[in-house]
């Protein structure tokens, strides 16, 4: 009703503006015109700026915008405030039409009044740095803001104060016609929607005291993520609270070189300097990821020798060069960057050579240049103009002959200066001249020689035919000395010697010749051909039932062969009951009715349904089937049939299922289902609607009501519901607003399924704590999970669930005397029932003896631990001896004290005992006594005894004592 209500208004307004005259009438400049309790606003004539005196709107006074053109120059005013006060009751509309309002120094629109006022179709713009209030201000009414762009270019700009009890409403056609940006504030009560256009939050006033409204519907609402969590808790509405990265700074790819880094493409918000890899701002990264490592010179370095400078080309000294960033070094590792490798060029050096003249024996040549460092020639001084070598000049052919050898036959000769030798030649002879003594004669121009007659010299010439192209002549004879033409007898003077050609015959074209594109006439006496000509298909040959050929004048006929267009039938003059249809293409082909079978349809009448016709004959043949009045004298295109009368109806009847009527003439009857219009609102809680066709009417106050006292939020899976009045008898369901007093359209009243917002979920990895979970993909508004991003397969949060547990591997071990244990390479976790150590064998490091566990590695020694050393020690008779050893209780192990020390087993270092020596054979003596002794020098003894002497005497007679036993003697 309010839709309807505004355009009548606004068509009254138009209606006042063209009709008023004298003191009250609409004048150009006027930009509102009062019209009962609502005004109309409108800016004229392309108007740059409009302004007025500052004045409070009320129910009783008119607003005149004037304009600001003065001598096609805008001359600046002040625009001041609008106000609606609190006396101005009804609704306000102001149409910008399409230009800018300006506001100066510390102005704004302010609203304290009215039911609605509506600003539409425009620009307002706020550029005073002093201007430190909102934009609009609401008290207890409504604003809407239509296709209504505000440019707010303070520094701090602020946008509504939206008051207690108060709404703004922000629409625009699309999200570019509408918008408003800076700081809001919302009272109790407050209540903001959203239809289209651009929302963007700066700040909100003590958010916590808001609890506004807010719902979007259509277009965009942001915010930016410094003020993200208060604008969040200053919501309670419908909104999609994304934070907008903006402004945001793109920074594009840039390749990785030997010296500097590189980095992907990626953007920074300058608000948060948060780093993104796409400008929506959906793939968040950090400044280290997005840098690629300069790559070094890989190897790439390069040796580059001596180069000799030439005449036009520099050259260089001895280099390195990378091969990958082309920067030159003066060393082999690239630490010693060099500028200035270049050798000047040491340019063309010429040498000028004069021009010399051929003979007939050896080449002159045009002058040139040679340049004397580069040995290269040249055309020209600066050497600009580089020739292959110098233009050599044709011999001379002017031979210095000597004396001819000459004779009637010809002449030879020989060059004095080259030496070339001229076989018999032929004279070259000049004109015969008549001498003094009246003989004629010529000499040879080269040998001298002279040739005499008295008569005439002939030269005969027989007959030639002519051809197509060239002239004839008949036979004659020529006196060369007399230069006359004579008949070949030569008694006879020719004086006309045109008479003695024979004219070109010009060619016979006689001959017709074709091929598949083209036909041309050809000459019957020789090969010229005439221009070759296209074929002009125009003539049609028919080749009976099968088609026609199209084929040239020239005789050449198509292969292919075209169907036949046939013309309607038509009669044929003379003959009865004869019709017949002709090739269109005039190629003499036609078909006649000759086999046809008549058949005569007689004259009836119709019916309401059925039409009647006149007598007439039908012709009928296998391929074909035309029409004949009742007498032949004309072919008919159709039956001749007279269209029926068509039923003649009662008005409409019905009953709760239908509507119908009966025709009067033939007594059927049609029935219709009912075709019942739009549901329309009666009254409190009765709605009703009317068949199209008769007077048949349902309502809905049997029906069962319900009364929806809050709004039913709508789900990703099911539509919501407003608050409301819900009428239904389980087939059809009507809406009516909460108050019973209007009917409502579904698309007002059903709150549409939210749809799933998918966001996509990257793989969270497990840890030793804490569960992960597999990528997939999550609605933002019903929290389901899923398995694609279209939220087609459901599935379950248990199935994504990647256990916690600790990550072990073969190398990291927790270890210690007493055994090991497998150890988290995360966190450091291991089992404190350690395993017991699986020891290789000993090893000696360094004097020390050492071995490791087989699977954890751990490493025990014998460096720290003191050891009991036994030295060497020799063995004797009696007891064992050792080589020495250092013996490590802890371990029971025994390593030996060589130079090169090594493990050995106990046994390994003892020395086993000797044993006595004794020998029976050897004695040991003393004054008294004797004995064996063993001979290790350990004092052992055996077989002590006293000597057992004998007297004996020697060879000299002395005596002496002999002991019997050991041989002992003494005197």
């Amino acid at each position: 009703m309010k839709k309807i209500l505004f355009k009548a208004i606004t068509i009254i307004v138009l209606v006042l503006i063209i009709s008023c005259n004298g003191e009250n009438a609409f004048r150009q400049e006027d930009a509102i015109c009062y019209v009962g309790s609502r005004y109309f606003a409108t800016i004229q004539d392309g108007i740059n700026y409009i302004s007025s005196s500052s004045r409070e709107i009320s129910s009783d006074r008119t607003i005149t915008l004037l304009k600001d053109v003065v001598a096609d120059k805008i001359q600046k005013k002040q625009r001041t405030s609008i106000l609606i006060p609190t006396s101005f009751k009804g609704n306000l509309i102001i149409d910008l039409a399409g230009y800018v309002y300006e506001f100066d120094n510390n102005n704004n629109v302010t609203i304290l009044g009215s039911d609605e006022v509506k600003i539409q179709n425009g620009t307002l713009k706020i550029n005073n740095s002093e201007l430190d209030k909102s934009v609009f201000v609401l008290n207890n009414t409504s604003l809407v803001l239509s296709d209504l762009m505000v440019e707010d270019l303070r520094e701090n700009p602020k946008a509504v104060e939206v008051g207690n009890n108060s709404t703004l409403l922000i629409e625009g056609s699309n999200i570019n016609k509408s918008s408003i940006s800076g700081v809001f504030s919302f009272g109790s009560e407050s209540k903001m929607d959203v239809k289209g256009g651009t929302v963007k939050f700066l700040d909100i006033i003590e958010p916590e005291k808001a609890n506004a409204n807010i719902n979007l519907y259509s277009g965009l609402i942001y915010n930016t993520h410094k003020v993200f969590d208060r604008v969040t808790s200053a919501i309670k509405g419908t909104i999609d609270r994304n934070i907008v990265h903006t402004p945001l700074n793109k920074i594009d790819a840039k390749k990785a070189t030997c010296l500097d880094d590189g980095n992907l493409e990626y953007y920074i918000c300058s608000d948060c300097n948060s780093y993104f890899l796409d400008k929506e701002c959906t793939k968040p990264t950090t400044k280290s990821d997005v840098i690629i490592n300069k790559l070094g010179h890989r190897d790439g370095i390069i040796y580059v020798p001596v180069k000799e400078p030439t005449c036009t080309e520099d050259g260089s000294i001895a280099h390195y060069i990378c091969k990958y960033c082309n920067n030159i070094y003066g060393t082999s590792d690239g630490s010693s960057s060099i500028s200035n490798i270049k050798v000047q060029k040491t340019g063309h050096k010429p040498k000028y050579y004069s021009e010399t003249e051929s003979t007939c024996s050896s080449h002159g040549y045009e002058s040139y240049y040679l340049c004397l460092n580069c040995k290269l020639y040249f055309s020209d001084e600066k050497c600009e103009n580089n020739i292959i070598e110098p233009v050599q000049k044709p011999f001379n052919d002017v031979h210095n002959y000597g004396n001819w050898i000459k004779n009637e036959n010809g002449h030879e000769g020989k060059c004095l200066d080259c030496n070339k030798k001229y076989g018999l030649e032929q004279h070259n002879f000049g004109d015969w001249q008549l001498g003094t003594d009246n003989k004629y004669y010529h000499v040879c121009s080269v040998c001298e020689y002279e040739e005499v007659t008295e008569g005439c010299v002939w030269k005969e010439s027989p007959k030639h035919d002519s051809t197509c192209t060239e002239d004839g002549n008949k036979a004659f004879s020529y006196c060369e000395v007399h230069k006359e033409f004579f008949t070949p007898d030569h008694l006879t003077k020719i004086d006309d010697v045109t008479t003695l050609v024979i004219e070109k015959k010009g060619h016979d074209l006689s001959v017709i010749k074709k091929d598949e594109d083209n036909h041309w006439l050809k000459c019957s006496r020789c090969d010229f051909e005439d221009e070759h000509l296209p074929h002009v298909m125009n003539i049609m040959i028919n080749n009976g039932a099968k088609g026609h050929n199209k084929g040239c004048s020239c005789g050449y006929k198509s292969d292919e062969i075209v169907n036949h267009e046939l013309s309607n039938w038509q009669i044929v003059e003379g003959e009865e009951r004869k019709a017949e249809r002709v090739c269109l293409d005039n190629c003499g082909y036609t078909v006649n009715n000759a086999e046809g079978k008549f058949t005569n349809i007689k004259k009836e009448e119709g019916s309401c349904t059925t039409p009647s016709n006149d007598e007439y004959w039908i012709c009928e043949g296998e391929d074909y089937k035309f029409y004949f009045n009742s007498d032949f004298s004309k072919i008919l295109l159709a039956p001749p049939l007279i269209e029926s009368t068509g039923h003649k109806f009662s008005d409409w009847q019905y009953d709760e299922s239908d509507h119908y009527r009966q025709c009067s003439k033939c007594n059927q009857e049609e029935r219709i289902g009912h075709s019942l219009s739009v549901w329309k609102y009666l009254d409190y809680l009765v709605a009703g609607k009317k068949c199209d066709y008769c007077d048949y009417s349902i309502d809905n106050e049997e029906w069962s009501n319900q009364q929806i006292s809050n709004d039913i939020e709508a789900t990703c899976y099911s539509e919501g519901l407003k608050k409301c009045w819900k009428s239904t008898d389980g087939n059809t369901t009507l809406y009516f607003a909460f108050d019973g007093k209007s009917l409502l359209d579904e698309k007002d009243v059903i709150i549409p399924i939210l749809n799933h917002e998918i966001i996509e979920e990257k793989e969270k990895a497990f840890s030793c704590n804490e569960d992960g979970y597999k990528a997939h993909y999550e609605c933002i508004n019903c929290n389901k999970l899923f398995s694609d991003l279209l939220g087609k397969e459901e599935i379950s949060k248990e199935s994504i669930i990647i256990p916690k547990a600790h990550k072990f591997d073969s190398n990291s071990y927790y270890s210690d005397e007493s055994g090991h244990s497998k150890k988290c390479i995360v966190c450091s976790y291991y089992d404190s029932n350690l395993s017991v150590h699986n020891f290789g064998s000993w090893n000696i490091v360094d004097g020390n003896a050492e071995q490791y566990c087989k699977i954890c590695s751990y490493k025990r020694s014998t460096k720290d631990l003191e050891p009991l050393v036994q030295t060497p020690v020799a063995a004797s008779c009696t007891q064992n001896g050792s080589t020495g050893y250092k013996y490590y209780s802890k371990f029971g192990l025994y390593i030996s004290l060589d130079e090169n020390p090594s493990i050995v087993d106990y046994e390994d270092t003892v020395i086993l005992k000797t044993g006595h020596n004794i020998p029976n054979d050897i004695w040991k003596r003393s004054e008294n006594y004797h004995w064996h002794e063993c001979t290790n020098n350990c004092g052992e003894m055996r077989n002590h005894g006293k000597h057992v002497f004998e007297d004996e005497t020697d060879l000299e007679g002395k005596a002496y004592k002999i002991c019997t036993d050991c041989g002992f003697s003494k005197y």
